[in-house]
């Protein structure tokens, strides 16, 4: 094993004398298996893979999957689109109304040794906002088998003289073999009062993407549109869009 970080000092800034080298080795061996592995830090998965990482690919537009040249083995993650947030409806004089936040997408992640040569890849897309009313689901993602489904559709609201409340869209499911993943997260239910309050209106997020906040489309990959709210004597409002969903690569030797 070398010794990739060197050697600390035996005499500290402070005078005293330490003796680091339990230390420094531990150390060493750790960086050395981090290496070994080729798994950057920042991946939302363990070190499953075998070989060196070669490639990170980001597909974001359905078709078909051709690895590297010198790809043994892969491990794909599948993220859902996120739904939109509802669209609030026109009001009146002394009235409100509101639209709720969209869910994320389902994502998941699997490992494969074999037989992804050449498969499929279908992106789901972000749903879309409506003006007035509820937006659109988002779409499933789906590579090899490993499917995310889309977040739903953030509801309306209104116009009401007194209070308007609605409940956020539900993540997407999740289906097929994989190491693991998760359903989307839902989107913030959203209320609004005559003369005041009003809470909470964010999208749904994951690992990948933000979920919007009021009347702001989601950001990253699957994310949820966050909601919006009316108060008098407004125009509809077009809800915020969700995020499209995508499948990540990691390519190992």
């Amino acid at each position: 094993m070398s010794n990739i970080i060197g050697n600390l000092p035996v005499t500290l800034q402070n005078g005293t004398t330490a003796d680091a080298s339990q230390v420094m080795t531990d150390l060493n061996y750790i960086v050395n298996q981090v290496n070994a592995n080729a798994a950057p830090n920042s991946a939302p998965f363990p070190g499953v893979a075998s070989g060196s990482l070669i490639n990170v690919r980001t597909i974001t537009s359905s078709g078909t999957y051709t690895p590297t040249a010198g790809t043994n083995s892969i491990i794909a993650v599948v993220v859902g689109g996120g739904g939109a947030g509802g669209g609030a409806p026109a009001t009146g004089s002394g009235q409100v109304s509101c639209g709720a936040a969209g869910g994320s997408g389902g994502w998941q992640v699997a490992r494969f040794t074999s037989g992804f040569s050449g498969v499929s890849v279908t992106i789901g897309a972000g749903g879309v906002g409506s003006a007035g009313s509820q937006g659109g689901a988002g779409g499933t993602s789906s590579f090899n088998g490993v499917n995310g489904g889309g977040g739903l559709a953030g509801g309306v609201n209104g116009p009401s003289s007194t209070t308007a409340l609605v409940n956020g869209g539900g993540g997407g499911a999740v289906s097929g073999s994989a190491l693991y993943g998760a359903q989307g997260a839902a989107g913030d239910d959203t209320f609004v009062t005559v003369g005041g309050g009003l809470f909470h209106a964010k999208g749904g997020s994951n690992p990948w993407g933000t979920g919007g906040n009021v009347v702001s489309s989601a950001s990253g990959f699957g994310a949820g549109g966050g909601g919006s709210i009316n108060g008098g004597s407004s125009g509809a409002q077009t809800g915020p869009n969700g995020a499209a969903g995508a499948v990540i690569i990691f390519e190992y030797a």
